[in-house]
This record gives structure tokens, C-alpha cells and sequence, in this order.
């Protein structure tokens, strides 16, 4: 008996072992190896020697001997190991193509499903909603508030609120926000009504917010926005527009002895002392709280009836409690935005004493002097009937000595530091720019003293660049503020010609 090797051995059995394998796995007879290699697959169950005459790509025909009657069934030609027989094609029926009313962008996935409720649920919802609110507001007109309440607040919440709601991700259109329906906009305005009849204005103020955030556009907009004003004007204690009757001269040679007019503070300003016992106020900063409605009213209704009579009114807070800096931020605000207000003239007159009140002194920044001056001659300008025009020159003559003052100060300051050729520049520019004031005699005894002592370098440097740049610059004010006040007088008369 010949030796075989191992290795050999196992080759052998392997391959054994495969085609087994594949030919068990199929659902038709063992191929044999000279089947394989010719490349068909013929029947040898029947025990009749295989016919290899046939071209591999003929078709094999079964004829059945006792049934030759029946046509000749054609028969499927067999690949290596029964593997690349032909399927037989099955018609595919087209799919329906899928309808949704989802968003289609990228994002929707990430949104909550809303086709689960059908057009039939959400119709009851809303019908069942509808007929709750018709009770409340039964209960609101039968003076039931507290019904009315109970009733009303589950209305007001919203429907599938969510992280990705939260941040913009879900679909905004009306028809898919279920938070977006009339009988929550009803029910948000009937609920802070209630709560405004019972004088408990905190929780009316909420509502009030909520509505006008949630639906800007919503009829009850000027209704809201007025009882907002008259919280905000109760939680101040009631008072009134300030009126250019209130201005006090300002004096500023001296600005820190300028008599302070009395602070004026609303009652319960006291921010750390919590509310435990008044339901018509909020729990900490009533004065915040109310400034905070006004900020309302010209936020989402600016161009509405009441914009500019919050702004009004909260500049004139800020001007009783003595905050002259964001008084006027206010003011500039009223006349930037709104010059058909009727509170433009008092903007102007109290916009520059505000100002003034701002003002620390020669040795300090000068941009509230600047300002106030263009100001009031904007203002002298734009009203000339203005009752009080007298006051109005009689403080621009003030400013004009304030800012000399500044220059005489400088040259002051440099003859300290024995610096002749610095006290000439400004004594100088002192006489150019005002002649008139009280310090212009005192810059030419400083000058005279100074010119025979000083070499010809020193008395050129006189008129040096920065000191041109300086009369350029006030030029150059001058000339904005003419025509800002053409704009203004524009638009003044335009105003006439449509009123509001």
C-alpha cells in the first residue's frame, strides 16, 4: 500500500467534505465531478449514462414516457453546484408613495410625531376646549372669578412643550402647533382680566406678558397694553409726567454745589423688604416690576398709542429718583424714535438739563457740556415760542463759560508746571473761541506777560495742529447739529400735514 502524506490526506477529505456540503444544501440531486467540469447538471437518478453530446447552452427537455401525450415541460439548466439556476421573476407590485405632513427637512426626525392624532381627535380636543371656555367665561361675566380661574388655566398651557420646541427645531405652521389656537389666546386674556378685577395685579401683569409675547398680533393688543400702563402707574404711586417747570439751574462752575432736588420715590421702594401680605403687588421690587411693564408696552407695541408714554413715563421716573444718566437715555430714545410725540418738546428741554445734571466739572470729561449745548440750540431753534427760550440762552451762556473755564484751567495747570509755550496755546485759543467770557481778559494779561518772555518758536506753536483740529471739530458739531434740526423740522412738518 502506497504512503500517502497527511497533508495530502486532508486535502482530500476536505474537498470531500465540501461538496457535500453544497450538494446537501441545495434542494437538488449530488453533481458529480465530470459533471462539474463540463459546467452542467444532469439527472443520473434514473441510472441512464449522462448524453454529453449537447451544447452547454441547449436546453434539456424531460419527456415523461407514460404521459406523452402532455406537452414537453421545459426544464431549467443547472449551474456549478445548483448555485446560478435563473429565479423565476416575480411582478413587483409599484409601492404607494408615502404621504406625510411632516417637515421634510433634516430636522424633522428630531420633532414629535404628530400624525399619530388624527383630524378627528384634534377637532374633539378643540371642541371640548371651546365649550370649557364658554363656561369660564360664563362664570368671568356672572362674577364667579374664581371659577372662571379654575377653569381657565389649564386652557392657558401649552401642548407638547419639548427640548427641541425649545430651541426652534419643530414646525412653526399654524396648522401643527397645537399650542397656537384661538381659545389659548381668549383664555391667556380672559384669565389676566380675572385676575386684574381682583386688583391682584402681579399675576395680571404675568398673564398679560405671556399673551403679548405668545401672540404679538392679537386683537386684545391695545386693551392689554393699557391695563399694563395703569399697573405700572399704580405700582409708582401714581405720578404724573415730568414737566419742563421742574428744571433747577445748574451750576457749573461748581457742579457738586448745585442744589439736588428731592428724590421723589414710590412707595414700597424698598428692594430687600419682601411683600408677604399685599396680593396687589409683587413680592420684591415693585418699582422694577412696574418700570418692567412700561418696557413692555413700547416693546411689543411700538408704534401703538401708549409707546411713547411709557418712555416718557420712565424717563421721568429715572428724573424724580435722581438717576439723570438713564433719564436720558430715555429722552434721547423719545426723540430719536418718536418725533410726532407730543412729549418732543419736553424731551428736548429736560434731554439737556439732564445733561447739565450730569456734568462733574472742569476735570472731567466735557462730553455732557458739548452735548447739552448742541442740544438746547437745536432747541431754540426748532421752538421759538418756547416759554421758556429766556432760560434757554441764559444756560447756553453758562455752558460757554463752563468750557472756558476748562481752557483757563489748562493754562493755569501749565504755568504749575512752568511750561510757557502750553499756557500761550490755550490762552490763545481761550480769546478765539470765547471772546466774551469772563476769562478772556485774564488770557490776555497771561499772555501778555508771556509773549515778550517767549521765543518766536513758542508763539508759532500757537496755532499748531491740535489746536486746528480742535476749531475744526467744533465746526464740524455745528454743522450736524444744523442738520439734524432741518431733519427734525422735517419731520415736524410732516406730522402737521398727517397727524397721528
Amino acid at each position: 500500500m502506497p504512503h500517502h502524506s497527511t497533508a495530502s490526506v486532508r486535502s482530500v477529505v476536505c474537498i470531500a467534505l465540501c461538496i457535500g456540503v453544497c450538494g446537501c444544501a441545495t434542494d437538488r440531486s449530488i453533481v458529480s465531478l465530470t459533471q462539474w467540469g463540463w459546467g452542467r447538471s444532469v439527472d443520473l437518478s434514473g441510472g441512464k449514462p449522462p448524453d454529453f453530446s449537447r451544447r452547454e447552452n441547449d436546453e434539456a427537455v424531460d419527456i415523461n414516457e407514460e404521459e406523452s401525450d402532455k406537452p414537453p415541460t421545459r426544464k431549467e439548466p443547472r449551474r456549478l453546484f445548483g448555485l446560478g439556476a435563473e429565479q423565476p421573476k416575480e411582478e413587483k407590485t409599484p409601492a404607494k408613495p408615502r404621504v406625510s405632513n411632516s417637515d421634510p427637512r433634516w430636522w424633522s426626525s428630531l420633532t414629535p410625531d404628530r400624525s399619530r392624532a388624527s383630524d378627528r381627535e384634534l377637532a374633539g380636543e378643540r371642541q371640548s376646549q371651546e365649550r370649557q371656555f364658554a363656561l369660564a367665561e360664563k362664570a368671568f361675566n356672572a362674577g364667579n372669578l374664581d371659577e372662571a380661574q379654575r377653569l381657565l388655566k389649564p386652557l392657558t398651557k401649552k401642548k407638547n412643550e419639548n427640548f427641541w420646541s425649545k430651541l426652534w427645531l419643530s414646525d412653526v405652521e399654524a396648522d401643527l402647533r397645537l399650542d397656537h389656537n384661538r381659545v389659548r389666546e381668549d383664555s391667556l386674556f380672559l384669565l389676566a382680566e380675572t385676575y386684574n378685577k381682583q386688583e391682584r395685579f402681579a399675576k395680571a401683569k404675568e398673564y398679560y406678558e405671556v399673551l403679548l409675547k405668545d401672540y404679538p398680533s392679537t386683537r386684545y393688543l391695545n386693551t392689554s397694553t393699557k391695563r399694563m400702563f395703569v399697573i405700572a402707574r399704580t405700582w409708582l404711586g401714581m405720578p404724573k409726567f415730568a414737566t419742563t417747570s421742574e428744571v433747577t439751574p445748574v451750576n457749573l462752575e461748581d457742579p457738586r454745589a448745585t442744589p439736588i432736588p428731592k428724590r421723589q420715590k414710590p412707595p414700597h421702594s424698598a428692594i430687600l423688604v419682601p411683600n408677604l401680605f399685599d396680593k396687589s403687588r409683587p413680592a420684591f421690587d415693585t418699582p422694577g416690576h412696574a418700570l418692567d411693564a412700561l418696557k413692555s408696552i413700547w416693546l411689543y407695541d411700538p408704534r401703538g398709542p401708549l409707546a411713547d408714554d411709557a418712555i416718557m413715563m420712565t424717563a421721568s421716573h429715572h428724573l424724580h429718583a435722581g438717576n439723570y444718566q438713564e433719564a436720558d437715555r430715555y429722552f434721547s430714545m423719545l426723540r430719536e424714535e418718536y418725533p410726532q410725540s407730543t412729549h418732543l418738546q419736553a424731551s428736548f428741554v429736560l434731554g439737556s438739563h439732564v445733561k447739565l445734571m450730569s456734568y462733574q466739572g472742569a476735570g472731567y470729561d466735557d462730553k455732557q457740556l458739548e452735548d447739552a449745548r448742541q442740544l438746547k440750540e437745536s432747541t431754540l431753534r426748532l421752538f421759538p415760542n418756547l416759554p421758556e427760550r429766556e432760560r434757554q440762552k441764559a444756560e447756553l451762556h453758562k455752558i460757554e463759560e463752563a468750557s472756558a473755564q476748562r481752557l483757563w484751567d489748562l493754562v493755569e495747570l501749565y504755568g504749575r508746571k512752568d511750561k510757557p509755550k502750553a499756557q500761550i496755546i490755550y490762552a490763545e485759543e481761550l480769546l478765539q473761541t470765547y471772546p466774551k467770557s469772563s476769562y478772556a481778559p485774564k488770557a490776555r494779561e497771561a499772555l501778555a506777560k508771556l509773549k515778550p518772555t517767549a521765543t518766536p518758536v513758542a508763539i508759532q506753536k500757537s496755532s499748531d495742529e491740535g489746536f486746528m483740529k480742535r476749531l475744526l471739530r467744533r465746526s464740524t458739531d455745528e454743522t450736524l447739529g444744523e442738520e439734524q434740526d432741518t431733519s427734525a423740522r422735517a419731520r415736524m412738518n410732516s406730522t402737521t400735514e398727517d397727524p397721528r
